[in-house]
């Protein structure tokens, strides 16, 4: 089993400065994968071994379950379930606690975040509310908000842990023209133009995709 020690000579000066500094703000600008979660980690049972802070009095934020998750493992690898009582949360979660724990405050119950789709359907609900003259109507914008649209359906697929057949099977099915229309009826062109008739897809939102 790894000792705190240990840990902290496989950081370099920087982390270790990082790490060693149990007051006040630190500052650390780094990349995926170079470590920040172990240096948060170093840090928290650094202040647990040189002060009398209790694991309860800390908290730990970060923007992702994955991190949230790697964290307590990391802790728990330490300290064992005394890792269990370090406030360890994502943004989202810190929030929804904080709600759930006050509803009087927030006169809201049994609150969730929201998933990438339903993000796509109230965003979509707002466009189609807006009148057609508004300016964040424009098709500037609407190709911009479609483009996001196909992006977060590909990043909900993923969250859902689809297989690469399984997201392969899709992109195949997307390619049948009907099948494309029902997934995205503002990909079509609902009235007749000079160039299309009403009811064809239109290219450059298809291209998007293919």
């Amino acid at each position: 089993m790894q000792t705190f020690e240990e840990l902290f000579q496989s950081l370099n000066p920087a982390q270790q400065k990082a790490v060693q500094t149990i007051e006040g703000p630190v500052m650390v600008i780094a990349g995926p994968g170079t470590g920040k979660t172990q240096i948060l980690a170093a840090r928290i049972l650094n202040i647990l071994k040189q002060s009398d802070t209790r694991p309860e009095n800390i908290l730990c934020l970060t923007y992702t379950e994955a991190g949230a998750t790697a964290m307590r493992q990391l802790l728990s690898a330490f300290i064992g379930t005394d890792s269990y009582l370090v406030n360890i949360h994502t943004f989202h979660s810190l929030c929804n606690r904080l709600i759930s724990e006050r509803p009087d405050l927030y006169s809201r119950r049994e609150l969730r975040v929201i998933d990438d789709m339903e993000k796509v359907e109230i965003f979509q609900s707002i466009m189609e509310s807006l009148p057609h003259d508004s300016v964040i109507k424009d098709y500037e914008s609407y190709n911009t908000h479609l483009n996001w649209q196909l992006n977060q359906t590909w990043n909900a697929m993923r969250e859902l842990q689809l297989s690469s057949e399984e997201i392969e099977s899709y992109i195949q099915k997307l390619k049948d023209p009907e099948f494309f229309k029902a997934c995205f009826p503002k990909a079509v062109y609902s009235r007749a133009t000079k160039t299309a008739k009403a009811g064809e897809i239109k290219e450059k939102e298809y291209n998007l995709l293919f």
